[in-house]
């Protein structure tokens, strides 16, 4: 049985997280073709899943940095060419894929406010996941 390290099972996890958020907009795009149903008031405890996605982003850009200075290497292939660029450029496209998944499941939140939560509360512990492991595994702390 091969051992797969924590990295490639991190890298699995947000390609899986990528394809929910997919599978989330596409539901955004249908739920909004149907214009005749009314927006059922957000679920309260979504506003901290909502808050903690670019929270979190930004986070996994920190410890990707890290990370990167014990010497290993990405593990994203989808960010794989942006960890050569300035911090400012990684902090500006993680945070902004933070907050599109935010507008993405507020907009979910309005016609299925359970599966809004649902996805939520599963991508916010896979990216906790992947945040934990990079500081981990490089030895450091936040500060």
């Amino acid at each position: 049985m091969a051992v797969v390290s924590r990295t490639v099972r991190a890298a699995a996890l947000v390609l899986w997280a990528a394809a929910l958020v997919l599978w989330a907009f596409a539901l955004v795009l249908w739920a909004a073709a149907d214009a005749s149903a009314a927006c059922k008031p957000r679920p309260k405890d979504l506003t901290a899943h909502l808050v903690a996605m670019p929270v979190l982003q930004a986070l996994d850009v920190h410890s990707t940095q890290r990370f990167l200075r014990h010497g290993h290497r990405e593990g994203n292939p989808l960010m794989r060419g942006f960890v050569q660029k300035p911090v400012a450029l990684q902090y500006s496209v993680k945070v902004g894929v933070g907050v599109a998944q935010a507008f993405t499941f507020d907009a979910i939140a309005c016609r299925y406010p359970g599966l809004a939560v649902w996805s939520a509360r599963f991508l916010t512990v896979m990216m906790g996941e992947v945040v934990t492991d990079n500081y981990v595994l490089s030895h450091s702390f936040l500060w």
